[in-house]
C-alpha cells in the first residue's frame, strides 16, 4: 500500500465521519424529550410520505438531508471536490 493509498482512505474515513455517512442517525441527548420525539416521528414518516429509503444514502452524498448530529452538512460530493482543489 503506497502513501498515496492511505492518504485517501484517511480522507475518505474522514469525509464520512464529518458527514456521518452510513451511521446510525442519533438524537442529540441534551435534546428536550418532545423534540427529540418530534424529530424522529419527522425523520421516520418524511421519507415514506415521498415514497423514498428512510435512510437515503444518495440524499447524504449531495447533502440533501439534514443529520440531526454531523459536523457538516454539504454532502460527501462537496467534500470530495473540496479535497480534489
Amino acid at each position: 500500500m503506497t502513501d498515496y493509498d492511505v492518504r485517501s482512505l484517511y480522507l475518505d474515513l474522514l469525509r464520512r465521519n464529518l458527514t456521518r455517512y452510513g451511521m446510525h442517525e442519533r438524537t442529540p441527548s441534551d435534546w428536550p424529550l418532545h423534540r427529540r420525539l418530534l424529530l424522529k416521528t419527522v425523520t421516520t414518516l418524511t421519507p415514506r410520505l415521498r415514497g423514498t429509503n428512510a435512510r437515503n444514502q444518495q440524499a447524504r452524498e449531495l447533502g440533501l438531508d439534514w443529520p440531526a448530529e454531523a459536523e457538516t452538512m454539504i454532502g460527501m460530493q462537496r467534500l470530495t471536490s473540496l479535497q480534489q482543489c
